[in-house]
């Protein structure tokens, strides 16, 4: 737990020992005893010199970079959330793994790492092979069993600059398109309910959405590589439909 904010710990005493303790309390427990210093964290932050995006560059085909993030999703009880795990393709947009948990905790990204190793087939492969991960610098990505699972798996890791979402757009487009869709509840009344709905939403998002960026391809037609094949088809049919259109207006003239 060495790894856990004060917010945090609070919430874990009150969820898993049946302990309620302020995070106010906790932060100055850690404070006096030089656990926690926050002025030090600010000190930080306004010396980094990050000005350059992330290169990501190198991602030209399906699972060589895969981002990834949490995104809240509300309920009918305040201050209570479920919290929704996700894991994308960089370049095919594919939602290779996610996660819904009633936890906001680092212990919960091995989770839905490991259903998203195991879903793409990469344990058979090399790790060198293995795609890069790419976040923003939330505390669950840069926490200590955060690093621990991605060096175990030699994963490398990837941050976006500080306070700055334009570097991993994709995933937050994802998030975006699921509570943006029609009949998205805005809140939830049961895990059971949201599980339902991004259950429905991910088969959508990866087999049926035709997504823009990808030229109307679907993410699991990009990802498999059958994009190739739809593309010349589509090109066909544009053509030999031009062509009719060009005969009749010869024949019209």
């Amino acid at each position: 737990m060495a790894e856990l904010s004060p917010r945090e710990l609070s919430f874990v005493g009150l969820e898993g020992r049946d302990q309620y303790i302020s995070y106010v309390a906790i932060w100055e427990y850690m404070r006096e005893r030089g656990i926690y210093d926050t002025d030090a964290g600010r000190r930080r932050a306004r010396r980094c010199r990050c000005t350059e995006p992330p290169d990501t560059s190198f991602a030209i085909e399906p699972n060589q970079l895969w981002c990834w993030d949490i995104s809240h999703l509300l309920t009918y009880t305040p201050g209570e959330f479920f919290y929704l795990y996700a894991i994308e393709d960089w370049v095919s947009r594919k939602a290779v793994g996610w996660n819904l948990s009633e936890s906001l905790a680092s212990s919960e990204v091995p989770t839905v790492w490991d259903k998203a190793i195991v879903a793409e087939g990469l344990m058979g492969m090399p790790r060198c092979l293995w795609p890069v991960a790419m976040s923003d610098r939330g505390t669950q990505m840069r926490s200590r069993g955060t690093r621990r699972y991605f060096k175990l798996w030699d994963i490398d890791q990837l941050f976006g600059r500080p306070r700055t979402p334009n570097d991993n757009p994709e995933i937050e487009a994802l998030f975006a398109t699921l509570k943006t869709r029609p009949f998205y509840p805005g809140r939830f009344e049961s895990f059971e309910e949201a599980l339902r709905w991004c259950e429905r939403f991910f088969d959508w998002y990866n087999n049926r959405h035709h997504h823009r960026a990808l030229g109307f391809l679907t993410p699991a037609q990009r990802h498999s590589g059958e994009h190739v094949r739809i593309l010349e088809e589509r090109r066909r049919q544009k053509e030999q439909s031009m062509a009719r259109r060009r005969e009749y207006h010869a024949a019209r003239a």
